[in-house]
Formats: C-alpha cells, structure tokens, sequence
C-alpha cells in the first residue's frame, strides 16, 4: 500500500521545505513486474524459435535458406540477438523499477522520520517555553532548519546513487 498524502499536505510540506516524494513505490513495483514478466514473455519462446529454425536449415537446403540462416543467426543484428538484447533490457528496466520503488519508500520514511524528530523538538520548546521565559522558543527554526537539512540529504543522497 502506498503512502500518499493529499495533495495540499504535499504541497505545504514542500513549502516548509520538506520535500514529500510524490511518486506511488505501488505503481512503481507493479510495472517493474509488468517489464520482468515481459523479459519473461521474450525470452520463452526463444528457445522454440531457434529450434524451429535449426529443424527447417536442417530439412532444406538452397540459396533462399541460406539467406535465411545469414539473416536470422549471423548478421550484425540478427533475429536471436534482437530477441536476446529485447528480454535483457526489459530484465533490467524492470529491476530498475523496482530499486526506484525501494528508494522511494526509504526516502518516505526518513521525511517521516524527520519530521516526527521536528514534532518532538517543537513540543518540548513549546513546553520549556514557561520555565525559560520564552527562550526555548528560538530553538524551533533552527530545528527546523536541521530536519530540512537532513531530508536533503538523504534525497541528494539517493540521487548520487542512483546516477553513479
């Protein structure tokens, strides 16, 4: 299940500076599974085209067939290559996918994290605000500033490693 807020929280958290990953990891992981199972759907019938191939080389033998052989085993991009490099591709789009949908729900949960931290600093400042006439008050910026800080850089984080 995907942990979404509505849309005027998003935006009045990015307006504090907190910056909510708006993406749905749910839809992210579903096609991820949508693009291996692809890989899957490529790759299977692989095996039955090349076979069918090797038996019809096998039975006929003419200039046509041999054209036929250069075209789908030894060109440059040949059937069986084309076929391979399909299903390796959707294979890592969709593990792409699905490490995408894992760094989102981590992001989500330091931004959570953060601001439950920013949450308790907030009220004990409010509640020490009596006793030190007011004074405990001016730490409420500046932990505010130190929960942003620490979501940007996870989020600056998570971008290094998903382009290194």
């Amino acid at each position: 299940m995907a942990v979404m807020l509505p849309g005027e929280v998003s935006h009045l958290l990015n307006l504090l500076g907190f910056e909510w990953p708006e993406v749905n990891e749910d839809k992210m992981f579903d096609w991820g599974g949508r693009w291996v199972s692809f890989c899957n759907e490529v790759q299977g019938p692989r095996g039955g085209a090349d076979e069918g191939a090797r038996t019809a080389l096998l039975e006929n033998r003419d200039a046509g067939m041999e054209a036929f052989k250069k075209q789908f085993y030894e060109s440059q991009d040949n059937v069986m290559q084309v076929v391979t490099d399909l299903g390796s591709a959707a294979g890592i789009i969709g593990g792409c996918l699905f490490v995408i949908g894992a760094l989102v729900i981590a992001l989500k949960i330091v931004v959570v994290v953060q601001l439950v931290a920013l949450a308790i600093q907030i009220a004990s400042a409010i509640a020490a605000a009596v006793p030190t006439a007011g004074a405990s008050l001016a730490w409420i910026p500046v932990a505010k500033i130190i929960a942003g800080r620490a979501i940007q850089f996870a989020i600056n984080f998570t971008i290094e490693k998903l382009l290194a």
